[in-house]
């Protein structure tokens, strides 16, 4: 504990110390809870606080690492630190990072979910599967036998956090396009990165999403053609981001064993549909053998046409990462 009194005082609170110049900043308004999350999703951050930096903008921070009772090397600095307030112009990398931090949080989760995968592979259950009486929804008789993949909750939910991530990081692109475009205006609460089931949708939707963008950022966008049969990836990233935050969790196959320790009884869950995002995790022979084998309620042959989760993710992952790194960065300035 720091001493309180003399020069002692000063001598172990130095340890611990950063020096920081600053004005007393007002007490913020609070935003409604509602609002953060819009905010941090389509714009580069949180909802901007109270104005208290006086037109300066900018201020130096200078600090000392400490371990224990005793200062070690001085921290790189001075550092020269934006503050919440009014809106500073930024430089194209300084735009450029604030958009990769959603991409960079993309392949932290990509990364946790090849390693959780890892723990998963060639793991299958035989169960017995009873038929469920359409009235009663009751399940019995006739039984079958069914060998059945195994993955957990957690998987499913991180693949969607990636994915959602990815789809922030493009909205976040779009909005720092129309800060440099039009500087000064706020961006309308319409502007996204736009991206449409087709064509047409996508010419009809485009002018209140872009609208603020240079005509050269607009027309870079068109080149890309992000929508249902041109550049599939951005209508995958589309796609999944809504189904993962709308409507359902994603399903892998068919017939799934689902684990988790919170499952009430015996911590695994039977998912089942006729209707799978992905086909598979990892596309393996074993997993082939199932989606092939027939079925009485399932049998999907359009699943083989589809891809398995993970090199989807993969793609997704460095599709983003390239695309804002190399064909944006320049329409940031």
């Amino acid at each position: 504990m720091a001493k309180s009194v003399g020069s002692a005082a000063k001598s172990s609170s130095r340890l611990c110390l950063t020096l920081v110049s600053v004005t007393t900043p007002m007490a913020p308004k609070t935003p409604l809870p509602t609002k953060f999350a819009v905010a941090e999703k389509h714009t580069m951050s949180f909802l901007r606080c109270e104005d208290y930096t006086d037109q300066r903008g900018r201020q130096n921070i200078f600090g000392w690492r400490s371990k224990g009772d005793r200062q070690t090397a001085p921290l790189a600095g001075p550092y020269n630190v934006r503050v919440c307030g009014k809106r500073l112009q930024l430089t194209g990398e300084e735009r450029l990072t604030l958009v990769r931090a959603k991409v960079e949080r993309a392949k932290k989760h990509f990364h946790d979910l090849e390693a959780e995968l890892d723990t998963f592979r060639d793991r299958y259950q035989t169960i017995q599967v009873g038929k469920r009486d359409t009235k009663t929804w009751e399940v019995g008789p006739p039984y079958k036998i069914q060998q059945v993949p195994i993955v957990s909750f957690n998987i499913l939910t991180t693949t969607g956090d990636a994915i959602h991530n990815l789809r922030s990081a493009l909205d976040h692109l779009a909005y720092q396009l129309v800060l440099v475009g039009t500087p000064g205006m706020e961006p309308s609460r319409q502007v996204e990165f736009p991206i449409a089931k087709d064509v047409a949708t996508y010419e009809a939707d485009k002018p209140r999403k872009v609208k603020g963008m240079r005509q050269e950022a607009i027309e870079a966008i068109d080149v890309l053609k992000p929508y249902h049969g041109g550049t599939e990836a951005f209508w995958k990233i589309h796609e999944l981001d809504n189904i993962d935050k709308h409507r359902d969790l994603f399903k892998t196959g068919t017939d799934w064993l689902v684990e988790g320790d919170w499952v009430p009884g015996t911590g695994a869950y039977l998912l089942k549909t006729s209707d799978p995002h992905f086909a598979g995790i990892w596309m393996t022979e074993v997993e082939k053998e199932i989606y092939l084998r027939p079925s009485d309620s399932f049998g999907d042959p359009e699943i083989l046409k589809r891809n398995a989760l993970l090199p989807t993710v993969k793609e997704l992952v460095y599709f983003v990462d390239e695309l804002v790194r190399t064909t944006f960065r320049a329409l940031l300035e």
